[in-house]
């Protein structure tokens, strides 16, 4: 169960704080709801039944900087999602890992096309429009979650994003 003031994040909403938890009459029972204020967007309020299963199974504590960091070590040490070279079924497996809302998969999808974007920038090539666009996506859903585990600006996370991948990659 989460608490008043706790930080998560929730689904594709983003990062929120826990403002409250309240009880109100829904077409007469009582329905005890968590009260989640999205960090960017303070004038919008989302309320999430505390015993609805599938909604709050989309709430996630924010990382911690040391989880960032075990998060992308992980996946650089381990094989990761493979490259694909059909773009189309490319396209495809990354819009689901995009959707999954599964931290390790995005971060995997990350990885992954940073190591494509890498290889193809050493043999004077650029990435595909299309996977520059879901990479981008990636990492805008991670970057406020990531913002605050790493106690950086916004603005700053795929660039460090970038630099940690990139060091862990070519220690690889």
């Amino acid at each position: 169960m989460f608490n008043i003031n706790d930080t998560v994040k929730y689904g594709l909403n983003g990062v929120c704080k826990i403002s409250d938890i309240i009880t109100r009459d829904f077409l007469g029972e009582l329905v005890e709801y968590y009260v989640l204020t999205p960090i960017n967007n303070r004038n919008s309020t989302i309320f999430v039944p505390v015993k609805n299963e599938t909604l709050t199974s989309k709430m996630q504590y924010v990382l911690s900087k040391k989880d960032v960091y075990t998060l992308i070590e992980e996946h650089v040490s381990q094989s990761n999602f493979p490259w694909i070279e059909d773009k189309k079924a490319r396209t495809v497996a990354f819009e689901k890992m995009l959707n999954s809302n599964d931290r390790k998969d995005i971060i995997s999808l990350i990885l992954t096309i940073k190591k494509q974007q890498n290889y193809l920038e050493s043999i004077s090539k650029k990435l595909h429009a299309s996977d520059l666009k879901i990479l981008t996506e990636a990492e805008t859903i991670m970057c406020e979650e990531l913002s605050i585990a790493l106690e950086i600006p916004s603005s700053s996370v795929p660039e460090t994003i970038h630099t940690m991948l990139n060091d862990r990659l070519s220690d690889n």
